[in-house]
């Protein structure tokens, strides 16, 4: 869920680092940072962290309404068009963000959230990751990704294990999405653990 590895970043490219939160419930942070590794343009990190991350916004299972998040209570519709404001929401507590992505997911209406009832299949097509296209152009990866996961199928991580040329994929069983938030607990503790050695070998190359 963090893109790392500048060096020398130039001003002008700061913004393209992201640094969220483990503890955040932003899936898409993590598919920004694919997205900004795998452009030869940017600047390259030497690496990227992908805890439980996808790498295309039309990803079939973020157009179908999910199981899980549909055991959650009923996000209407007023309370979402509530929720939405003219000027973007960058910084807030949880609760001011999530439930749009809970609707998001009830509905599989996470495209039409992001771009729109009119979004254009071109703009589209610029927030999906093609591996025979992209994946050659991403850093090392390190990918965490638990096989029960609800939210994101381990899938998407696998996908990236096999199509990027140095990457190393850690699984967990029978653990919910977000499993390294319990830093504490065995299973959080070593991901971070491989994920940092994993930093430190790649830096060293």
């Amino acid at each position: 869920m963090l893109f790392y590895g500048f060096t020398n970043l130039p001003k002008k490219h700061s913004d393209c680092q992201t640094d969220i939160s483990p503890y955040s419930v932003v899936p898409p942070g993590l598919f920004l940072s694919l997205l900004a590794a795998a452009d030869p343009t940017l600047p390259k990190p030497f690496a990227v962290l992908s805890f439980y991350g996808y790498y295309s916004a039309s990803a079939p299972f973020l157009l179908e309404e999910n199981t899980y998040f549909n055991t959650f209570p009923k996000i209407s519709d007023t309370l979402k068009d509530a929720m939405i404001h003219k000027a973007p929401l960058v910084f807030g507590p949880v609760d001011s963000r999530y439930p749009l992505y809970v609707y998001a997911r009830q509905k599989g209406a996470f495209q039409e959230l992001v771009f729109g009832k009119k979004g254009d299949h071109a703009t589209k097509a610029a927030f999906d990751l093609i591996p025979e296209r992209d994946f050659h152009f991403l850093p090392p990866l390190f990918l965490a990704h638990s096989l029960s996961d609800q939210d994101v199928p381990v899938t998407e991580s696998m996908t990236l294990e096999k199509g990027t040329l140095d990457s190393e994929l850690h699984c967990v069983n029978g653990l919910p999405h977000d499993f390294d938030t319990q830093t504490v607990q065995t299973e959080g503790k070593l991901a971070y653990e491989k994920a940092i050695s994993f930093l430190n070998e790649k830096r060293l190359d």
